[in-house]
Protein backbone atom coordinates (compact mmCIF):
# COMPACT_ATOMS: atom_id res chain seq x y z
CA UNK A 1 0.00 0.00 0.00
CA UNK A 2 2.84 2.37 0.71
CA UNK A 3 3.98 1.99 -2.90
CA UNK A 4 0.57 3.06 -4.14
CA UNK A 5 0.47 6.10 -1.86
CA UNK A 6 3.95 7.10 -3.00
CA UNK A 7 3.00 6.66 -6.66
CA UNK A 8 -0.16 8.72 -6.17
CA UNK A 9 1.81 11.49 -4.46
CA UNK A 10 4.36 11.47 -7.28
CA UNK A 11 1.58 11.62 -9.92
CA UNK A 12 -0.08 14.52 -8.07
CA UNK A 13 3.24 16.29 -7.80
CA UNK A 14 3.91 15.92 -11.54
CA UNK A 15 0.41 17.10 -12.43
CA UNK A 16 0.90 20.21 -10.32
CA UNK A 17 4.25 20.94 -11.97
CA UNK A 18 2.73 20.56 -15.44
CA UNK A 19 -0.12 22.91 -14.46
CA UNK A 20 2.32 25.55 -13.21
CA UNK A 21 4.45 25.23 -16.34
CA UNK A 22 1.37 25.61 -18.58
CA UNK A 23 0.23 28.67 -16.65
CA UNK A 24 3.61 30.38 -16.81
CA UNK A 25 3.87 29.81 -20.59
CA UNK A 26 0.71 31.78 -21.38
CA UNK A 27 2.60 35.09 -21.46
CA UNK A 28 1.51 38.56 -20.44
CA UNK A 29 -2.16 39.51 -20.33
CA UNK A 30 -3.76 41.43 -23.21
CA UNK A 31 -3.17 45.19 -23.15
CA UNK A 32 -4.17 48.35 -25.00
CA UNK A 33 -1.99 51.36 -25.84
CA UNK A 34 -3.15 54.77 -27.01
CA UNK A 35 -1.10 55.59 -30.10
CA UNK A 36 -2.80 58.93 -30.90
CA UNK A 37 -5.85 60.77 -29.55
CA UNK A 38 -6.73 62.37 -32.92
CA UNK A 39 -7.53 60.51 -34.96
CA UNK A 40 -8.06 57.96 -32.22
CA UNK A 41 -5.55 55.15 -32.81
CA UNK A 42 -5.23 52.18 -30.45
CA UNK A 43 -2.85 49.21 -30.42
CA UNK A 44 -3.80 45.87 -28.87
CA UNK A 45 -1.08 43.52 -27.63
CA UNK A 46 -0.88 39.94 -26.34
CA UNK A 47 -4.18 38.71 -27.78
CA UNK A 48 -4.34 35.24 -29.31
CA UNK A 49 -3.01 34.85 -32.85
CA UNK A 50 -5.76 35.55 -35.37
CA UNK A 51 -8.28 36.36 -32.64
CA UNK A 52 -11.30 38.52 -33.48
CA UNK A 53 -11.38 41.42 -30.98
CA UNK A 54 -14.34 43.75 -30.39
CA UNK A 55 -13.52 47.24 -29.13
CA UNK A 56 -16.11 49.39 -27.37
CA UNK A 57 -15.18 53.04 -26.91
CA UNK A 58 -17.15 55.09 -24.36
CA UNK A 59 -16.56 58.85 -24.09
CA UNK A 60 -19.05 60.98 -22.20
CA UNK A 61 -22.49 59.93 -23.41
CA UNK A 62 -21.27 58.58 -26.77
CA UNK A 63 -20.11 55.07 -27.57
CA UNK A 64 -18.69 53.36 -30.62
CA UNK A 65 -17.89 49.77 -31.59
CA UNK A 66 -15.15 48.44 -33.85
CA UNK A 67 -13.93 44.93 -34.69
CA UNK A 68 -10.26 44.08 -35.28
CA UNK A 69 -8.32 40.92 -36.05
CA UNK A 70 -5.15 40.18 -34.12
CA UNK A 71 -2.11 39.29 -36.23
CA UNK A 72 -0.15 36.05 -36.05
CA UNK A 73 1.67 37.50 -33.03
CA UNK A 74 -1.51 38.76 -31.28
CA UNK A 75 -1.23 42.46 -32.20
CA UNK A 76 -3.68 44.83 -33.90
CA UNK A 77 -3.89 48.56 -34.61
CA UNK A 78 -7.24 50.30 -35.04
CA UNK A 79 -7.71 53.84 -36.32
CA UNK A 80 -11.08 55.46 -35.55
CA UNK A 81 -11.22 58.85 -37.33
CA UNK A 82 -14.88 59.48 -36.42
CA UNK A 83 -14.42 58.95 -32.67
CA UNK A 84 -13.47 61.96 -30.55
CA UNK A 85 -11.92 61.56 -27.11
CA UNK A 86 -10.46 64.17 -24.80
CA UNK A 87 -9.07 64.33 -21.31
CA UNK A 88 -11.85 66.64 -20.05
CA UNK A 89 -14.67 64.11 -20.50
CA UNK A 90 -12.45 61.04 -20.20
CA UNK A 91 -12.94 57.76 -22.00
CA UNK A 92 -12.86 53.99 -21.64
CA UNK A 93 -11.80 51.57 -24.37
CA UNK A 94 -12.59 47.91 -23.75
CA UNK A 95 -11.24 45.21 -26.07
CA UNK A 96 -12.76 41.74 -25.74
CA UNK A 97 -11.33 38.82 -27.69
CA UNK A 98 -13.53 35.97 -28.86
CA UNK A 99 -11.64 33.71 -26.43
CA UNK A 100 -12.73 35.92 -23.51
CA UNK A 101 -9.47 37.90 -23.20
CA UNK A 102 -10.15 41.48 -22.06
CA UNK A 103 -8.00 44.61 -22.02
CA UNK A 104 -9.16 48.03 -20.80
CA UNK A 105 -7.65 51.45 -21.41
CA UNK A 106 -9.17 54.19 -19.25
CA UNK A 107 -8.57 57.93 -19.04
CA UNK A 108 -10.63 59.43 -16.20
CA UNK A 109 -12.39 62.76 -16.70
CA UNK A 110 -10.21 65.59 -15.49
CA UNK A 111 -13.03 68.13 -15.05
CA UNK A 112 -11.54 70.83 -17.22
CA UNK A 113 -12.75 74.40 -16.59
CA UNK A 114 -15.53 75.69 -18.83
CA UNK A 115 -14.51 77.32 -22.07
CA UNK A 116 -14.11 81.09 -22.12
CA UNK A 117 -17.25 82.90 -23.30
CA UNK A 118 -17.40 83.51 -27.00
CA UNK A 119 -17.05 87.04 -28.26
CA UNK A 120 -20.55 87.03 -29.73
CA UNK A 121 -23.00 88.40 -27.19
CA UNK A 122 -20.56 88.83 -24.32
CA UNK A 123 -20.53 92.19 -22.48
CA UNK A 124 -16.81 92.57 -23.21
CA UNK A 125 -17.38 92.14 -26.94
CA UNK A 126 -20.30 94.56 -26.88
CA UNK A 127 -18.21 97.29 -25.26
CA UNK A 128 -15.66 96.90 -28.02
CA UNK A 129 -18.34 97.68 -30.61
CA UNK A 130 -19.72 100.57 -28.58
CA UNK A 131 -22.94 98.80 -27.53
CA UNK A 132 -23.93 98.03 -23.96
CA UNK A 133 -26.09 95.03 -23.12
CA UNK A 134 -29.04 95.65 -20.83
CA UNK A 135 -31.78 93.37 -19.47
CA UNK A 136 -33.57 91.40 -22.15
CA UNK A 137 -30.61 91.47 -24.53
CA UNK A 138 -31.55 94.90 -25.96
CA UNK A 139 -28.68 97.10 -26.95
CA UNK A 140 -28.33 100.83 -26.48
CA UNK A 141 -25.60 103.12 -27.45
Amino acid sequence: MDGRVGAAALALSLASAVGVAATSCTGPPPALQLIAPAPLTVRGLHFRAGERVTLVIQSGTESSRQVAMASDVGVFVVRLPDVRVDRCTGYTIRATGESGNVAILREPAHGCPPAAPSETGSPAASSVTGAVLVDGGQTTG
